[in-house]
């Protein structure tokens, strides 16, 4: 099955249960879906669903579990749902499904869908998610395995007749994470389970790339914020603040905070990203660094410890960055 409207290489449905006036039993869906040359393998399980097919405009859907799974050659990603209700309206041309609730991830979801194919087929669906638990949701959707706690809402749009078809922001409270790939840039002190009031970020998605705004973490410690698009290359930057007292826990740092006799009580450090998606590369800005140092110091101070503060930066760096 393949039109413009719909790209599906292949399209197979499988039911096993009863059907007389309703349709309940278990249901299987599985699809091939080819996006930029990419094949990508799409399957829905719906297990003791209860389907009132045959009242002729308002129909009622549930499920008691349902499992989506998407698969390419890199990963698999997948969720996973109870307690699934809805209502559907069937007309000419056009289905609404309306009131859609369901759990998951200790957390409750609701949303809405309208499809109308009367000509070129328009998409609309919103979803918003309350109480959701992140660290169990990465591991299944297999984005990142760096958010290890916390408690998250969520609000996606999806508009098939927008440049932006895909929109949607998040907030994830009381939480906890690992910035420790920034440990094989700088001898930061340990950055493993760093803990976090709030959290968000923004992203849309369009045919040609992704963008990402507004990540921002608030912590005692550590204070982020951070941008990118992804268009086949990372293009973007990370901005941190950490705290003077929490960097003395490292002896590098304290070295260049009792240099420089820099009493504020945090510190700016800024990041250019690049690479690939799978592989994101974080390059320091230690020139940027330098300078705000320098802006910093007494012209005194500054000529005397010239040398021993290019040392000193040198070694906080696990190599050359630009």
């Amino acid at each position: 099955l393949y039109s413009q409207q719909l790209p599906l290489d292949r399209l197979e449905v499988i039911f096993n249960g009863k059907l007389k006036k309703t349709l309940m039993g278990n249901l299987e869906i599985n699809s091939l879906y080819k996006r930029k040359a990419m094949y990508l393998g799409m399957k829905a399980y719906f297990k003791n669903i209860d389907f009132d097919y045959s009242n002729l405009k308002e129909k009622y859907f549930r499920a008691v579990s349902v499992e989506l799974i998407k698969t390419n050659v890199n990963k698999v990603q997948k969720l996973n749902f109870t307690d699934l209700k809805t209502k559907l309206i069937v007309s000419k041309n056009k289905i609404e499904i309306e009131e859609l609730k369901f759990c998951g991830y200790n957390g409750t979801l609701n949303g809405k869908l309208d499809l109308d194919m009367a000509g070129k087929t328009s998409f609309l669906f919103t979803l918003n998610g309350s109480g959701l638990d992140v660290k169990a949701l990465m591991q299944d959707i297999n984005i990142s395995n760096k958010l290890l706690s916390g408690n998250m809402n969520i609000k996606i749009v999806f508009d098939n007749r927008l440049k932006d078809f895909l929109k949607g922001r998040c907030y994830i409270k009381d939480g906890a994470t690992d910035l420790d790939v920034l440990l094989g840039i700088l001898k930061f002190p340990s950055l493993k389970g760093i803990k976090f009031d709030i959290m968000h970020t923004y992203f849309s998605i369009s045919k040609n790339i992704i963008k990402v705004r507004g990540v921002k973490l608030s912590s005692p410690d550590v204070m982020l914020n951070a941008y990118w698009d992804t268009n086949n290359r990372i293009d973007g930057a990370l901005n941190m603040k950490m705290g003077s007292e929490f960097l003395k826990t490292s002896t590098q740092f304290r070295k260049l905070l009792n240099l420089t006799r820099i009493k504020k009580p945090y510190i700016d450090f800024g990041f250019s990203l690049g690479g690939l998606p799978d592989v994101v590369r974080f390059m320091w800005r230690k020139d940027e660094f330098k300078d705000k140092l320098d802006s910093a110091l007494p012209a005194g101070i500054k000529k005397s410890i010239q040398a021993n503060l290019d040392k000193t930066l040198e070694d906080l760096s696990h190599f050359m960055q630009f």
